[in-house]
């Protein structure tokens, strides 16, 4: 499957803003993910868990923008309870969020 490329893609057109991104089964675990700058495929891994937990909240369709102090994430959902988790730099993420509807749909193609 080809969700590392995918992945890899939305985290090198948007970089140095988003800093990687991971896809994740229904239960958080990982799927596939890519780790850009000032990030490791560790944090994606316990961010992707962490978001788990309100992942299943969120509406297919759209995204939710979580900010932290020094970080942003954004989630949007797949299909089947599978969802995208984006790490972002504060600021400009707005960039990042126009893109996901894009990625979130080669995802479930390759579902």
């Amino acid at each position: 499957m080809p969700f590392r490329a995918i992945l890899e893609t939305l985290v090198v057109e948007h970089e140095p803003v988003a800093q990687g991104a991971i896809f994740c089964d229904d239960e958080g675990e990982r799927v596939d993910s890519c780790a850009g700058p000032g990030c490791t495929d560790d944090e994606l891994a316990l961010l992707g868990a962490t978001i788990a937990t309100v992942a299943p909240q969120i509406p297919g369709g759209t995204c939710l923008r979580i900010a932290f102090p020094d970080v942003v994430v954004w989630v949007a959902t797949v299909e089947s309870g599978c969802f995208l988790v984006v790490r972002c730099a504060r600021g400009r993420d707005g960039a990042v969020v126009a893109d996901l509807p894009r990625a979130v749909a080669a995802l479930a193609a390759h579902m």
